[in-house]
């Protein structure tokens, strides 16, 4: 051990080694800071300045240390380490370390003590047990920033060689800052104070040598005391709190001022410079490489590096995020900065940077969704954990545009399979708190995680999926705990409340607390929910609505099937609806058949609910019977309704004791022993059928000649009518008017009627008597057919008299046998007319399928397929969904057959036009028809002259001759062809002519033909005539209610020219009819309401070529019209029929006639009374099924501002409700 020295001597210094062993140091003499004051030699036996030692500062800086001493003794020791410099270099980081001085803790003063054990460990150990020790030792504690300033850099001056020649003299002494001095810019270095002899620190006293010294500050009374005696009187004032607050205001203020960065920003971003392929790669190498500093790469980035790119050498070469971060923030610095340099600003330059950011987060989601593709490849978890790290950083750090990389994650959860679930889960949770801060996001999210949780409960391997399970179930509950608010939407929670429910935590209450919050706020906004949460019948009632007036399809049956358990309720539901008065068409009967057949297949006891139905009292009230003996009949054909089960029903309920039970207006239970069909019943039903109806004296033989009369009356019919494949005349009719009485057979005889149909056609078409299910459709197996256009047609007419449609369907099955194209057309007119029903029966994409490989087959034969076909598959392809592709190649070959229609011709229509003015006006038809099969174009003024040459023969021929009348529109017909717009621009102002004419026929004879043979479409007529009811004055005011009556006539009422149309083209101006009334309901209102007007001015002066208005308005047919446009367009019809009728500006009698036609809607046609119905009538026999026509009738009644009858109560109103 050392002893301590005396003060005032001093302590000898042993010689130091330099690095290299080969060179020693000589032991200069030691010089103090003064020679000549005694105070600082006494100093200097106590604290040692002038070790040889380099501080630490020098040598992490590359400057050499400055000891005490003279100047002699510096200069020697530098030439000391310039010698030794080439070695030192090569020696590793621990010799420099070895050589540097142990540091005392900072903040205490460096002690004798500490100087004498330094010496003594130096002179005590050679220079390699100096290197182990030293490295051992642990590393001085860092500079605390912020209170020393950096050294600066030494910069050597280039090195004398040992040739050049030293300068030896003595040079005198310079006081110099020592390094590690902080310095401060206003006030020089901190604690560094150059020796003068005059300063505090160099006067000794007795407890400056006892105590050590030190600054004291100029301290007041009130710096350190407590500040209550000031601060406190201030706060006792009312305005105390005040000036309290405006203090710490201040303060806070006056903080925010100084530190803000007022000065503008100086960073530029790295250019990019366009470099090698080697040199990018070493880049990007340099740049994962973390040793290298980004001071160095920064000087420039290399060109190319950007998108995804970017991403994918970030992900390939591993580089650190904050790197990757950092490069991508260079990158689209750049990016912006070379779009600000095209001169774009403001807006521009906004829409720029968002465009970048929209695209640099797409790359970022498609990098993810590849990696998330390569899940179970090698190295799938270190990319994939990357990729979640660098793209959460950009998220944080605003690269990338957040609303839509949360959508993106979000719709990615929703759709991603479940074997990918988890991943999905982890990188959602990554942004769970940016997810759940917006609703919008927060109730899709909820909405996912209630959707997996129930998939993945009801999967057939939940135990496998348990882990999945229970993660889905915990973060369920962490967001019902933090995020109840989420939950609130009826549709999705009451689907999935049962389930959650079921599988709560219980064993902490407060998920079931929420859980019973979130369900009452669910329940209070269930009146607000849509139809989801309305009662079972209601919804079946809205689906079957919906799928009444479009193609039935097999989805419909399977949604019915799941809207309660209770399958009798459901029957009984399906029953009422298709049997309803309150539904037009014969569609909703064999939609009804449908349905409760495939639901008999799937278990349902169909006949029991049938006979429950019988039992009720719903079955008397707004039933239309034929349709529910229909209904019944079908469903006994394919077995699904037992009769043996109805007769052993009817016999246990007492039998049949009077005829009265037998008749048509007689009680539904009784009366369908009469209506079910037994032609195919085995005999003993057929025995037991007649004994029970025997009972009631029904005149069951009457009915028996009934059938065999309306059978010898068709069979006459049919074989009148040639055998042959050449087209009749039209004027031919061949007695379906006669047989206007079958229409009151029972649907028993009907069905009978219908089988015989049937089976007729069958054996005319299959000589063989072949079954229709084994019948082969090919071609090559088919022999010559005899059926023709008129044979079949008269088989339709008499099925659709008699409403056997399931028997229409097979005729049309078999029809398609037939070698003449006019009978193609004509099934697919058929099947078109009725497309509804026969796709409620299942036959209709299959008959088309037929109708379709017919007509190419025509096609081969012939080279192209007939027209008339052509335009029939047409029309027919546009309803049948899924066939646009089809419709879109029918379309071409339409206008393909036009075009080789017209280039058969050979000449322009102009030059040939001379010849036929001087024609005489019997050959004019015929010179027309020659010069328009012969010519190829037409020019506007020719047009316009052969128009008004046709159509003045057409007004001529309209009382002399129909075939004359036939001719002149079938040249209009062809005159069309060759420029349709100009054509529909003279027809319409030939039109508007015709209408003024005092002496004309009906608009029925005169637009019947022209919309029959397609020269003429029904919606152009409807609005040439709205629009010259419009322009017209007053004067002619009666023309224009004539005109509107008899438009009307020509939409909602059957229309027969058989003068002029065959029965074909007959047929195709109903289907017409039909398109019209679902295509256009807006024009349909529009035109009723007018009608109404026009009836209410002029009821009495009407002439005798326009129907009656009252025939119209109240018919059948319009009845079934107004239901249709209710059920389909209530808000319209609303809108354009009763607001306008119960305005102040129209008579009392229109909206009398408005008030009668809604009354009849609500009014069964067996109650004839239907004036005076009150809005309490209504509203007490409200349902379901009558709801829009009660709806209409309340608007109408307050828009009129009639006022309520006294019997009409409180009650109703809350039952309406």
């Amino acid at each position: 051990m050392t002893t301590k020295p005396l003060v005032g001597s001093q302590p000898q210094r042993p010689s130091q080694r330099s690095l290299n062993s080969n060179i020693t140091s000589r032991s200069s003499p030691q010089r103090g800071l003064s020679s000549t004051s005694p105070t600082r030699r006494h100093n200097e036996a106590l604290i040692d300045l002038t070790l040889d030692m380099p501080d630490s500062a020098s040598l992490r800086y590359g400057q050499t240390s400055r000891a005490g001493g003279s100047r002699l003794k510096q200069e020697i020791s530098n030439e000391s380490r310039s010698s030794s410099q080439g070695e030192a270099s090569r020696s590793t980081p621990s010799n420099i370390i070895s050589n540097r001085q142990s540091l005392c803790p900072r903040g205490r003063p460096q002690l004798h003590s500490d100087v004498l054990r330094t010496r003594a460990s130096k002179s005590s150990l050679t220079s390699d047990q100096n290197y182990n020790q030293i490295s051992a030792k642990s590393f001085p504690l860092p500079v605390r920033p912020g209170q020393h300033a950096p050294p600066s850099i030494y910069k050597p001056g280039p090195s004398t060689g040992s040739s050049g020649k030293k300068d030896a003299r003595p040079k005198p002494w310079v006081l110099e800052v020592p390094a590690a001095a902080p310095s401060y810019s206003p006030n020089g270095h901190a604690d560094f104070f150059p020796w003068n002899g005059n300063h505090p620190e160099d006067q000794f006293s007795e407890h400056v040598i006892r105590q050590g010294f030190f600054d004291k500050s100029q301290m007041s009374q009130n710096e350190t005391g407590s500040a209550k005696a000031s601060i406190y009187p201030s706060l006792k004032h009312k305005s105390g709190m005040t000036t309290l607050s405006s203090l710490f205001s201040s303060v806070l203020a006056q903080r925010r001022a100084h530190g803000n960065i007022t000065a503008s920003s100086t960073f530029k971003p790295p250019p990019r410079v366009t470099v090698t392929d080697t040199k990018r790669e070493i880049w990007l190498k340099d740049l994962a490489n973390p040793t290298i500093s980004l001071r160095r790469l920064s000087r420039s980035i290399p060109h190319g590096i950007r998108g995804r790119v970017l991403l994918e050498h970030s992900l390939n070469k591993n580089i650190p995020i904050e790197r990757a971060v950092w490069l991508a923030k260079c990158v689209g610095a750049n990016e912006l900065r070379s779009f600000k340099r095209k001169g774009a600003s403001g807006a521009f330059a906004m829409g720029g940077e968002a465009k970048w950011v929209r695209d640099f987060t797409v790359c970022v989601e498609q990098v993810l969704e590849s990696i998330i593709g390569t899940c179970g490849e090698k190295d799938f978890r270190r990319r994939i954990y990357y990729a979640i790290r660098l793209a959460a950083h950009f998220h944080s750090e605003c690269l990338i545009d957040r609303e839509h990389y949360i959508d993106w994650i979000l719709s990615s959860l929703e759709a991603t399979s479940q074997p990918k679930l988890p991943i999905w889960l982890l990188i959602s949770q990554v942004y769970w708190e940016d997810i759940l801060k917006y609703r919008r996001f927060g109730r899709r999210l909820t909405t996912t995680l209630l959707n997996r949780f129930s998939e993945a409960i009801q999967h057939p391997d939940a135990d496998i999926l348990g882990p999945l399970n229970d993660r889905l179930r915990l973060l369920i509950n962490k967001l019902m705990i933090s995020n109840p608010d989420n939950f609130v939407c009826p549709e999705v929670w009451s689907k999935h409340s049962e389930i959650l429910q079921v599988h709560l935590d219980y064993s902490n209450e407060l998920p079931t607390t929420r859980w019973d919050e979130i369900n009452r706020r669910n329940i209070r906004l269930t009146t607000l929910a849509p139809e989801a949460q309305h009662p079972p019948r209601q919804r079946l009632i809205n689906i079957l609505d919906k799928s009444l007036f479009t193609l039935f399809t097999p989805e419909v049956i399977e949604s019915c099937w799941q809207l309660d358990d209770d399958k009798t309720t459901l029957i009984h539901a399906v029953l009422d609806w298709s049997t309803s008065f309150y539904r037009p068409g014969n569609a909703k009967t064999f939609i009804g058949a449908r349905i409760i057949r495939s639901w008999s297949k799937m278990g349902a006891e169909a006949t029991a609910a049938i006979l429950s139905f019988l039992d009720s009292s719903a079955c008397e009230f707004g039933r239309n019977k034929s349709s529910f003996y229909h209904l019944v009949s079908e469903l006994a054909r394919s077995n699904d309704f037992c009769i043996p089960t109805y007769l052993q029903w009817l016999i246990s309920r007492g039998g049949i004791h009077d005829q009265a039970d037998l008749a048509p207006d007689g009680p539904c239970g009784t009366r369908l022993l009469a209506e079910l069909p037994i032609h195919d019943v085995s005999g003993e039903i057929v025995a037991l059928h007649r004994t029970l109806i025997c009972r009631a004296d029904y005149p069951i033989d009457l009915e028996t000649h009934k059938i065999a009369a309306s059978i010898s009356v068709v069979r006459n019919v049919l074989h009148m009518i040639p055998i042959t494949s050449e087209r009749q005349s039209p004027l031919v009719n061949y007695g379906i008017n006669s047989l206007d009485g079958i229409r009151s057979l029972s649907r028993a005889s009907k069905s009978h009627i219908g089988f015989w149909l049937r089976r007729e056609l069958e054996l005319q078409m299959l000589p063989s008597s072949t079954a229709l299910n084994e019948w082969d459709i090919s071609p090559m197996t088919r022999e010559a057919s005899v059926l023709t256009a008129i044979t079949f047609g008269a088989v339709r007419d008499y099925l659709e008299i008699i409403e056997d449609f399931s028997m229409l369907a097979d005729v049309i099955k078999i029809a398609t046998a037939s070698t003449d194209h006019q009978v193609i057309a004509s099934c697919a007119d058929t099947l078109n007319m009725h497309a509804e029903i026969f796709a409620a029966i299942g036959a209709a994409k299959g008959l088309f399928d037929v109708l379709l490989s017919r007509a190419r087959s025509f096609a081969d034969d012939r080279d192209i397929m007939p027209r008339v076909m052509l335009t029939s598959l047409l029309d027919l392809s546009s309803r049948i969904p899924q066939n646009q592709n089809l419709t879109a190649q029918l379309s071409r070959q339409l206008a393909l057959s036009d075009r080789k229609y017209v280039a058969d011709a050979c000449s322009p229509i102009s030059d040939h036009m001379s010849g036929v003015s001087q024609n005489n006006e019997a050959e004019f038809v015929d010179e027309i028809e020659k010069l328009l099969a012969n010519g190829t174009s037409i020019d506007q003024g020719t047009m316009e002259r052969l128009f008004q040459r046709v159509a003045h023969h057409l007004s001529i021929s309209w009382d002399k001759s129909p075939e004359q009348q036939r001719k002149c529109v079938l040249l209009l017909t062809t005159l069309r062809d060759f420029n349709p717009h100009s054509f529909d621009l003279l027809m319409a102002s030939w039109l508007s002519y015709v209408q003024k004419l005092g002496h004309r026929p009906s608009m029925i004879k005169i637009c019947g033909p022209l919309i029959g043979l397609g020269c003429l479409s029904m919606k152009d007529l409807v609005h040439t005539c709205l629009k010259t009811e419009t322009a017209e004055s007053i004067p002619t005011q009666r023309s224009d209610n004539i005109v509107i009556m008899e438009l009307l006539a020509l939409i909602a009422t059957p229309v027969t020219v058989p003068e002029v149309l065959t029965s074909d083209e007959a047929y195709r101006l109903r289907l017409l009819q039909s398109r019209m009334q679902t295509d256009n309901p807006e024009l349909i209102l529009t035109v009723i309401r007018s009608a109404i007007e026009a009836c209410s001015i002029a009821t009495h002066d009407m002439p005798s070529i326009a129907p009656h208005p009252l025939d119209v308005l109240g018919g059948s047919a319009m009845h079934d019209l107004l239901q249709t446009l209710v059920l389909t367009s209530a808000d319209m019809t609303s809108k354009i029929l009763v607001l306008p009728s119960s305005s102040a500006s129209t008579n009392q009698e229109a909206s009398r006639l408005t008030a009668t036609l809604i009354d009849k809607l609500l009014v069964p046609t067996s109650q004839t009374d239907a004036s005076n119905l009150s809005v309490g009538d209504t509203l007490k026999s409200v349902n379901y099924l009558n709801l829009p026509f009660c709806q209409l009738k309340v608007a109408s009644t307050f828009r009129s501002g009639e006022i309520f009858p006294g019997h009409f109560s409180e009650h109703g109103l809350s039952s309406a409700r």
